[in-house]
């Protein structure tokens, strides 16, 4: 076995799963200041995909496989970000705990934004994931402190998954039972008036050992970036695990989010914000809106279930289902996208938009272990069940016109705008999957195949002049679509383990050419070649990764009939990435990662062929160290800092223009004040800091009217208290 201090990367052979319910860290009340004995020691179950990490450094994931299944057995790329990694950095949303990942490119989006919150992997637009099912993609903001770490899987994903991004997924993983009792409570503050405060209770809940709880909360009060912003939220997941026998575990999940007071994206033209004008730049808290109209909000619910029985050593059957709600009420004033009039009057409009949407969703699956002669296999075969029906209505209106250099707020539009359309959708997707993990020595190969049925009802509808009446057609599509997936991976004794694999995804499109024919599923194929090097009894996870993806069926204009799109638009993303991640003994982590891309449309019947998307940087660079201090009159004292390169990108679809890159330094002080007064134990203050320097920065650009300001500095002073 692997000592306490550095136990090895890989798992000892044979080691099982053994439920849903966590071992809490050891001396888990130092968590950040001290950290504990790592998982492996004596008296401390395996490391489960699921499961808190100690560092770093994650062994296993699930989101690759579906299975628990070490990561140097994984043929793909894989990255982890743990609890750890997150609260050492203070990260308080998902998009900033992504940030310091090989591959991913991130966009800042205002904390109070209802805009969309999805980051790029491999210069594609990548989706999120709860627990292995998928979130809807009206999602914003998912609470990363309700989660024990979040995966990032790689390139196409469809095998497993359905519909799905060419470039990855987000799987975030959910907070759950603890067999140790354990209480956490932290209090926060920091510029922009921000107060927040959390708890996270787990433990047996009772004497008998078979039922255990976790709840997690959160409040935030706190002004947002942009003047007249808000950043606040409320937040609490409960969750509870029955665990009558060794073989069986019945996990609760659940949670409830509201965020009120958010407001939309605050898009401004590139002249103003990268270019300088004649009266200068816009300043960075600009508000587009209105605070006297402003009214949107966002409620999040989420119920569910996680069932595993074991018939035996070799048979397992699970069972996930969960139920989500989404209400969402928007209205702003917004800019319309064109460019400022006279240089500096920005044209608005006012927005009215609601949404209702439902997600019932299932995945039930039988892992079965056996052996072939020499080769050992874990065969997958699963049946998942989606069923989302859906409501948006959406009106605009005129409003007044915004100078940006001499605002004026008060009376922008007449009224509220009417509800000029309305869609309600029914969408109910099926898929089969199949899949056999072999292993052949120090070979483990993974090779399966899934199809998918995809069913679509959309009833668009218009408003009739200036009655109340509404009218429109009902559409049906169906496609189906078959995604195969093979990748192998070697583990040499000396810690390298080379892989080779080949994916494929797709996603289906709404509507139909002009002669009638519903558009074909979005497909593309990726090839990844790799290496991932743990040197034995050190827990350092080095990976190297180089791929090819192509997509096809794009979109793009059709060249004979005007206002029409035919699919026959491709792209294609080439590069390499490098990531290090690396837990030495108690007192050092650090991630680094580089990211090279090269994404370009190679057919299309538009301006933008051979050009790169935008927002999408060929170079990245990211590196975080943390480093707590043993011993001498410091002791106690954890110190770390980061940096984040991101490289130009171009701005518009024809590239006609470019976002400059830029460089962004972040840093972390925490304090052990059970160090200098005993009676303290448990208790630790920390003030954490994002863009230290106050870079001023653009970080996105579509078009020369839509930009945005990246982050401003941010600094959180926390106290908390584990006992």
């Amino acid at each position: 076995m692997p000592t306490a201090s550095a136990p090895a990367l890989r798992p000892a052979r044979g080691a099982q799963r053994s439920g849903p319910v966590q071992q809490s860290r050891s001396g888990r009340a130092d968590i950040g200041i001290q950290p504990p004995a790592r998982p492996g020691g004596e008296g401390t179950r395996p490391e489960t995909a699921t499961s808190r990490v100690d560092g770093f450094v994650a062994r296993t994931a699930i989101g690759a496989t579906k299975t628990d299944t070490p990561i140097l057995e994984t043929p793909r790329s894989v990255s982890v970000i743990t609890a750890d990694e997150i609260e050492a950095r203070g990260d308080q949303t998902t998009q900033e705990a992504v940030g310091y990942t090989a591959g991913v490119s991130s966009t800042f989006q205002e904390r109070s934004s209802l805009t969309r919150q999805y980051p790029h992997i491999r210069g594609f637009l990548a989706y999120q994931y709860l627990d292995g099912l998928k979130l809807h993609d009206s999602n914003w903001g998912t609470e990363v402190y309700g989660l024990e770490r979040i995966e990032v899987i790689k390139g196409p994903s469809s095998l497993l998954f359905g519909q799905g991004s060419p470039g990855g997924l987000f799987n975030y993983i959910s907070k759950r039972p603890t067999e140790t009792p354990f209480n956490e409570v932290f209090i926060q503050t920091g510029n922009r008036n921000r107060i927040q405060a959390g708890f996270d209770f787990g433990g047996p809940a009772g004497n008998d050992g078979t039922f255990f709880y976790r709840l997690t909360g959160l409040g935030r009060l706190a002004d947002g970036q942009v003047e007249f912003t808000k950043d606040q939220r409320a937040y609490i997941a409960p969750a509870f695990t029955w665990k009558p026998d060794g073989a069986t575990s019945f996990t609760v999940l659940a949670s409830y989010q509201y965020d009120p007071n958010l407001s939309l994206a605050q898009t401004l033209p590139a002249d103003g914000t990268i270019n300088p004008t004649a009266l200068g730049r816009i300043r960075r808290d600009m508000f587009l809106g209105d605070p006297a109209f402003q009214n949107s909000s966002k409620t999040t619910v989420r119920i569910g279930y996680e069932f595993e029985h074991a018939f035996n050593d070799s048979i397992k059957l699970r069972h996930n289902l969960r139920y989500s709600y989404y209400d969402i009420h928007a209205q702003d004033i917004q800019a319309t996208g064109r460019p400022l009039v006279g240089g500096r009057n920005l044209q608005r409009q006012a927005f009215l938009a609601d949404y209702s949407i439902n997600m019932l969703q299932s995945d039930s699956s039988l892992e079965v272990k056996f052996d072939t002669g020499p080769i050992s296999h874990k065969v997958l075969v699963g049946l998942d069940y989606a069923y989302i029906p859906n409501y948006q209505g959406a009106g605009t209106m005129p409003a007044t016109s915004l100078d940006v250099f001499a605002p004026s707020y008060g009376a922008p539009a007449t009224g509220v705008p009417r509800l000029a359309q309305k869609r309600n959708q029914d969408q109910i997707q099926t898929g089969i999957y199949v899949q056999d993990q072999m292993k052949i020595g120090n070979l483990s190969v993974v090779v399966g195949a899934r199809q998918d049925w995809l069913s679509l009802i959309n009833h668009n509808r218009a408003r009739m002049g200036q009655t109340d009446q509404f009218a429109g057609l009902k559409t049906r599509q169906r496609n189906d679509a078959l995604s195969p997936s093979i990748g192998a991976i070697y583990n040499f004794e000396s810690g390298f383990a080379p892989y080779v694999s080949y994916s494929e995804s797709f996603f289906p499109l709404t509507g139909t050419d002009f002669h009638g024919n519903v558009f074909k599923p979005i497909t593309a194929q990726q090839l990844e070649g790799g290496i991932k090097y743990a040197p034995p009894g050190y827990r350092i996870l080095l990976t190297a990764a180089v791929f090819d993806i192509t997509q096809q069926n794009v979109r793009t204009s059709d060249p004979v009939n005007r206002g029409y799109a035919i699919q026959t638009g491709e792209a294609r993303s080439q590069g390499y990435e490098l990531e290090a991640k690396a837990t030495f003994a108690r007192d050092f982590d650090l991630t680094l990662a580089y990211t090279n891309l090269d994404i370009i449309n190679t057919k299309s019947t538009t301006n933008n062929l051979r050009k790169a998307p935008p927002g999408v940087p060929k170079e990245m660079f990211s590196g975080w160290i943390n480093y707590r201090i043993p011993a001498g009159p410091l002791a106690g004292l954890s110190i770390g800092g980061g940096i984040r390169h991101v490289g130009s990108t171009f701005g518009d679809v024809t590239n006609s223009f470019k976002v400059p890159s830029y460089t962004l330094y972040d840093a972390a002080i925490r304090y052990d004040l059970s160090k200098a007064y005993a009676a303290l134990s448990g208790w630790d203050v920390s003030v954490t800091a994002r863009n230290i320097a106050d870079e001023r920065y653009v970080s996105y650009c579509d078009s020369s009217s839509t930009c945005l300001y990246g982050e401003s500095r941010t600094v959180l002073g926390t106290l908390r208290v584990r006992w």
